[in-house]
């Protein structure tokens, strides 16, 4: 009777999707600040071990926060270069098909 009960249970938090993250062990998305962050934050504590008995004091300079200020600026470099290169493959393709269009006639 339990076992039964427990079934009809699971069965109807599974059609209600209540327990998706308990059942696959799925994490929601992080946003992009928090993967942004975590990621400063496990750099950061890399540095930390890798670099601490090297340079001493000086690797406690590389906080999370400088991390995460140095990933965000790379990011913006990374857009505005990715809308450069989208300019330039436009402007060859445009070139190319007047070339080509010119060549049939």
């Amino acid at each position: 009777m339990e076992s039964e009960l427990t079934r009809i249970i699971f069965l109807r938090a599974k059609l209600e999707r209540i327990v998706d993250g308990v059942v696959k062990d799925a994490r929601p998305d992080p946003s992009l600040d928090q993967a942004r962050r975590e990621l400063s934050v496990a750099l950061s504590k890399v540095a930390e071990k890798f670099l601490a008995n090297r340079y001493g004091p000086l690797v406690q300079s590389i906080s999370a926060e400088a991390i995460d200020s140095t990933l965000r600026a790379f990011e913006e470099r990374l857009i505005r270069t990715k809308g450069d290169i989208t300019l330039v493959l436009e402007e060859l393709t445009e070139r190319i098909s007047k070339r080509t269009n010119k060549s049939k006639q």
